[in-house]
């Protein structure tokens, strides 16, 4: 009966320390929210961990923008005023800049830094 509970109980232990981890999981996708106007992004720099990173556009101003990051060839389309726009990637380390590129936008001042951990 001794060895049954003892079996028993260590089972216990084994099935409560599995599935147990530390730090959040490897395909969490961050969120970041974005608000796009003339002629700025705000916040103006955002910090993320590499991997998945879903973000989220939000144009308040009067004209159409774009987010566009240059190095990684990645970004949305035009983004209409009052509308919003989604874009999800797998980003590597390092420090980039996102811009609007239609003309005369990024010039205006409509860049912000992204710094990728």
């Amino acid at each position: 009966m001794k060895i049954v509970i003892a079996v028993v109980v260590a089972t216990l232990f084994v099935a409560g320390c599995q599935g147990r981890s530390v730090g959040p999981s490897p395909s969490e996708v961050q969120e970041v929210e974005i608000t796009m106007s003339e002629f700025k992004f705000e916040p103006s720099t955002i910090e993320v961990k590499a991997g998945k990173v879903k973000f989220h556009f939000n144009n308040t101003g009067a004209i159409e923008h774009t987010a566009v990051i240059p190095e990684l060839s990645k970004g949305t389309s035009m983004v209409k005023p009052g509308t919003d726009f989604d874009v999800e990637l797998d980003l590597p380390a390092g420090t980039y800049n996102i811009v609007c590129d239609i003309p005369g936008h990024k010039e205006a001042g409509m860049e912000m830094t992204l710094v990728v951990k």
